[in-house]
C-alpha cells in the first residue's frame, strides 16, 4: 500500500463485485486487470486490487482505496472507468453491486 500523503485524511474505500455473464469470465477478467493497472497509477490511488472468487470463477472482487473521497470521485470520472461502466460492464457483467467504506 503506498504512503498516505496527507496524515489527517483516512482513505475511502470501495469494494466492488463483478459477476460476469456466462462465457465472459476470461474476457471481463483481462478488461478489469487493465483498468486496474491503470487505475494504480492515479494522483491518491493506494490500492486497486483484483481478486476471483475461489468457489465462483465468474465473481470478481475490485478493492479500490484512494486518500480522500473527491480523489476517489475524480477516478469515477476518468475516461479509462467511463468507458468500462458505458461499456464493457453492461455487455459482460450479469450482475455488479459494491459497498462504499471508510478507514478507521
Amino acid at each position: 500500500m503506498k504512503k498516505i500523503s496527507n496524515l489527517h485524511s483516512k482513505p475511502v474505500f470501495c469494494i466492488e463485485h463483478f459477476h460476469s455473464k456466462e462465457n465472459c469470465s476470461t474476457q471481463l477478467g483481462s478488461i478489469l486487470q487493465n483498468l486496474a493497472s491503470i487505475s494504480i497509477q492515479e494522483d491518491g490511488c493506494l490500492q486497486y486490487q483484483l481478486l476471483i472468487d475461489d468457489s465462483d470463477e465468474n465473481h470478481f472482487i475490485l478493492i479500490v482505496a484512494f486518500e480522500t473521497a473527491e480523489l476517489m470521485e475524480q477516478h469515477e470520472q476518468q475516461p479509462h472507468v467511463v468507458q468500462f461502466a458505458e461499456n464493457e460492464m453492461i455487455a459482460l457483467c450479469d450482475k455488479f453491486y459494491w459497498t462504499e467504506a471508510k478507514g478507521i
